[in-house]
Parts: C-alpha cells; structure tokens; sequence
C-alpha cells in the first residue's frame, strides 16, 4: 500500500447491491452506496492540506433523496473537508430497479463528488 498523506484519491466503487455478493459489482447496504462510503472515509483521513478524493459512483433516490450526497457531505463537514457533488446521469441501471433490493428506490442516479481537505 501507499504511505504517508495523499495529494489525490480517485475511486470508482461498484455501487450495485448484487444477491451474490461479488466484490466487483457489490456496493453493500445503503442500496450500494456502503463501499463508497467506506472509501470515502479511509481516503478523507488520508489527505494532505488542498488534497483531494475524486469520487465517480451511482446513488440510488429514495423518496426524492439522495441519500449519498447527504453521507457524503456530513463525512467531509467531519474530516474538515469541502465538497463538490454533481449528478451525471439521472436514471442508470434501471433493470436493477426491478429487484427486491430496490423496491422503495426511485431511480439510481450516477454522480461525481470532489472532496478536497480544507487548508
């Protein structure tokens, strides 16, 4: 693994809950945001002052929610961190909607968030 402080982290986690678990393609609970989350965490503890985490994921809407973006944002206000956050593609996967585990989404939407260490 890297040592020391990072200038820049990029991550691309799988965002899909997939029934057989495969690492590639399962994002965990929060209907696929977990291991966004989790990355975001490990990264954001690791930045240099103006370092940054780019982050490219999808977040699934629920009730109007993006449920994501509201995690996202209480993780960066916590490791002292701003962030950006911008929906791509509002409406991707939606086969996967047709699903048990997403029976109370409204559609899974594709972001990109930039969270950048205060300096």
């Amino acid at each position: 693994g890297v040592s020391g402080l990072l200038d820049i982290a990029l991550a691309n986690p799988p965002y899909i809950v997939d029934s057989a678990g495969r690492d590639y393609r399962d994002g965990g609970s929060m209907h696929g945001a977990e291991v966004a989350l989790d990355m975001a965490v490990a990264a954001l503890g690791r930045l240099s002052p103006g370092g940054r985490l780019i982050l490219y994921t999808g977040s699934a809407i629920v009730d109007g929610s993006d449920r994501l973006r509201a995690a996202l944002g209480e993780i960066a206000a916590n490791h002292g961190c701003s962030m950006r956050y911008r929906e791509i593609d509002p409406d991707m996967f939606g086969e996967e909607l047709e699903h048990p585990a997403y029976r109370d989404v409204d559609r899974i939407a594709i972001v990109a968030a930039i969270l950048t260490r205060n300096r």
